[in-house]
């Protein structure tokens, strides 16, 4: 084999051995090996709100079904794939491998394989972007520290783990897109594309998003490599490809009315000022930056500035314009609504890594000037100092990440694998012994995540087999209720005799919150009880009968996910404190109708001419 493919390839190999090696004792450490097969979980902030959709997934998943009637929350409403359009590939891992593995053993395998095959990601995009032996090496490394020391690292520990390995799969889908379409790869290339297109789409369904940019900008750099005919396949046959089989999830997500509310509040910031501060490496509200990007776009400065193989320089000023141009997205797309209902500032993250790219090439370019003359001899020799006590540092930041001590972190303090804590133990405590199933619990949700750090609430009520009004997740519905905002406004504005109508509508018997602004409001409440307290929060009970009906007679003698079932029902017709959403059935069969009540925008259940028995489920 000739040398100058030789050592590229030798430096290839080195690479993935070496970031499997790196990843394999670094997230061995955060995510202790030895409790992968343990029933300790990964419950922090979103990871016990995937837990609950999982639990969802594979109920719907014996029924062949990507949609169904979840009755645990807001009074009921159209669950599945359509809150859990970035959980998709775990809950698929669950159902396959149950009931041989615990579902908190399979997701945690799954964030260990994540962690594992990531950065792996780079050195391959690398070579197939034929980068030099020092390139593929400098993108390897600057890879593995994303994954560690950046806003990748809090996405990963926050439960966003599909997000964090579609950005790094999206690198080199977009270099073999590239290898087709400019340097004529075989048939067998395209079909590879097509799975892995296919399969990042199912990962992730910002996928197409991540490499959308990437594959538009080399694609302008290597124009006169590209054939019209291969510009046709790449372009227009392998979107289309990509997404069939996709449409599985995509149709029952957006056919339901529930997909078209605003399902989450976060990451959507408008806020020039993120683009500077994160450039910067500060961590603010809003922004999350690293130290790492400062160093970054230094080195995209070099690979653009030095003289360079002129395949090479374009590369690396496309890469460069197509990851500021998502930047830009990250920090102020959120102001068009299609945009923002994307959750955009995460996007900056993935951007972040792909110039991970042109800085390798600007690190190389450096160490190569040492042997120049004059003023650009002194610039390289005062840039490799800089890079090397930049590497000291950030293998100080890495080393601290993987510290167990109480102090500052990207993501989750070690070890990721927690119990259950103090403040859930006492809630779980309080609805299974002071609640019962024939009524619901108000509950208070947190953005903050007061619970223990986490969006636990999918946790208690599938645990305590109770139902809540309110969400899994902030924002989801409009009987919804976090941090003193309830049914759409400040728990403070409603008079009393509102609050008790939507205390009888939805069927309330117990109320838990934590925030002041709630806590004041209900003690001045003649319908409510005040009962334990433990920490930040507050229980009560409601004085008021308890009934599943507003309308007619019966029982809700059972009810799980996409099934409830109701006995004793009289009446010409009953009214249930459930929601009605189309494509609701009864077995046997009985007319089912939509009954508005007060302001809420989803209408109740009304069945026409009910029988005794009847089960309600979605088809």
């Amino acid at each position: 084999m000739p040398p100058s493919r030789a050592q590229p390839n030798r430096a290839y190999l080195w690479s993935v051995l070496g970031a499997l090696a790196v990843q394999f004792v670094c997230v061995s450490v955060t995510l202790p090996i030895t409790q992968l097969l343990t029933q300790a979980p990964l419950f922090y902030i979103d990871s016990p709100f995937h837990w609950y959709e999982i639990e969802l997934a594979k109920s719907l998943a014996g029924t062949w079904q990507a949609v169904g009637y979840d009755p645990f929350f807001a009074a009921g409403y159209i669950g599945g794939v359509t809150f859990n359009a970035s959980a998709k590939f775990p809950a698929l891992l669950c159902v396959v491998f149950s009931p041989r593995l615990n579902d908190i053993v399979t997701y945690k395998l799954y964030v260990f394989a994540a962690g594992l095959l990531g950065p792996v990601c780079v050195p391959l995009a690398a070579r197939w972007l034929r980068l030099s032996a020092g390139a593929t090496l400098a993108a390897t490394a600057l890879g593995i520290l994303a994954w560690w020391i950046t806003a990748l690292r809090w996405f990963d520990t926050a439960g966003l783990v599909s997000f964090v390995f579609a950005c790094y799969l999206a690198l080199p889908f977009a270099a073999l897109v590239i290898r087709y379409l400019a340097e004529r790869a075989s048939w067998r290339v395209f079909l590879s594309l097509v799975v892995f297109g296919e399969a990042g789409f199912f990962l992730h369904p910002l996928f197409p998003l991540l490499v959308a940019p990437l594959i538009v900008a080399l694609t302008v750099a290597r124009w006169r490599d590209i054939e019209f005919p291969r510009l046709l396949m790449g372009f227009a046959a392998l979107p289309v490809l990509c997404l069939l089989p996709n449409l599985l999830w995509i149709v029952p997500m957006l056919s339901h009315p529930s997909f078209a509310g605003d399902v989450s509040g976060y990451q959507k910031t408008i806020d020039i000022s993120i683009v500077w501060n994160e450039a910067l490496g500060r961590i603010t509200s809003d922004a999350r930056g690293s130290r790492l990007n400062m160093v970054l776009w230094f080195g995209v400065l070099w690979a653009i500035a030095a003289p360079a193989e002129p395949r090479l320089k374009r590369m690396a000023i496309a890469v460069t314009l197509a990851s500021a141009a998502l930047i830009l997205i990250a920090a102020v797309g959120a102001a068009l609504p299609v945009i923002g209902r994307l959750q955009p500032n995460r996007l900056s993250a993935s951007a972040y890594l792909d110039l991970s790219i042109p800085a390798s090439l600007g690190i190389v370019a450096a160490v190569e000037n040492l042997l120049a003359l004059g003023w650009r001899r002194i610039a390289a020799l005062g840039s490799v100092v800089v890079f090397i006590t930049a590497s000291g540092f950030f293998t100080r930041e890495l080393w601290r990440e993987l510290s167990f001590a109480d102090i500052p972190h990207h993501g989750a303090q070690p070890p990721e694998t927690r119990g259950v804590g103090k403040l859930s133990a006492w809630i779980l405590d309080w609805l299974k012994n002071k609640t019962s199933a024939d009524a619901r619990v108000l509950f208070e949700a947190s953005k903050g995540r007061i619970h223990d750090e986490a969006h636990m609430a999918g946790y208690y009520a599938l645990t305590s087999d109770r139902e809540f009004i309110g969400g899994p997740y902030p924002y989801m519905h409009f009987a919804g209720f976090w941090d003193g905002f309830l049914f759409g406004r400040p728990i403070e504005s409603f008079s009393s005799a509102e609050f008790a109508d939507y205390l009888d509508l939805y069927n309330i018997g117990w109320i838990l919150v934590f925030s002041d602004e709630a806590k004041q409001f209900l003690d001045r409440q003649p319908e409510l009880t005040p009962l334990d307290g433990f920490g930040p929060f507050q229980t009560y009970a409601a004085k008021g009968p308890r009934s599943f009906f507003l309308e007619g007679s019966g029982k809700v003698t059972a009810r799980s996910f996409n099934r409830v079932e109701l006995d004793q029902l009289s009446g010409s017709s009953v009214v249930l404190k459930y929601h009605f959403e189309p494509g609701l059935t009864a077995v046997p069969f009985a007319q089912i109708e939509p009954a508005q009540m007060l302001d809420d925008p989803v209408p109740f259940i009304r069945i026409v001419a009910p029988p005794s028995h009847l089960v309600l489920k979605l088809r």
